[in-house]
């Protein structure tokens, strides 16, 4: 629910200026509030786009990623792309590790990439499957070249 409260707003988590002046750790917890708030912008945009939480839906032979058509996967593999790359951008090292704060942020994040990952897979190991349905206009639009039309 609160991801669909999310994604119905048009203006986000704006917390691109964000700065913790409250102490010393609240200068090294801010960077990390802020990538964070990124990701969860991206989370809240993919919903809006394809209109379901990669991270929900079922997986495996029979999960959405599998069964969806190729028009919407190759619609849907940019925006999952996307959201995946915001979540790497997190980049935390061991040693900011013991902040409780980020250390919560790490853990959510690494849960969401497993997720993220197993439907990612999936949308792959569809393509590569279909890939004999698809028309070749279609191959052609999703390499991002026109040559084969």
């Amino acid at each position: 629910r609160f991801l669909q409260f999310l994604a119905s707003r048009n203006t986000l988590f704006n917390l691109s200026n964000f700065l913790d002046k409250t102490g010393s750790h609240g200068y090294d917890m801010s960077t990390f509030i802020r990538r964070y708030s990124r990701y969860l912008n991206e989370k809240a945009f993919a919903y809006r786009q394809m209109s379901f939480d990669f991270g929900r839906v079922k997986k495996g032979a029979d999960g959405a990623m599998r069964t969806m058509s190729v028009e919407k996967l190759l619609k849907g593999m940019p925006i999952l792309q996307s959201q995946i790359d915001s979540l790497l951008d997190f980049e935390v090292h061991p040693k900011d590790l013991n902040n409780r704060v980020i250390n919560a942020c790490f853990l959510l994040l690494f849960k969401d990439l497993i997720k993220l990952y197993a439907c990612y897979n999936d949308g792959i190991i569809n393509l590569l499957g279909g890939q004999g349905r698809m028309k070749m206009a279609a191959v052609a639009l999703s390499n991002g070249s026109r040559s084969l039309i």
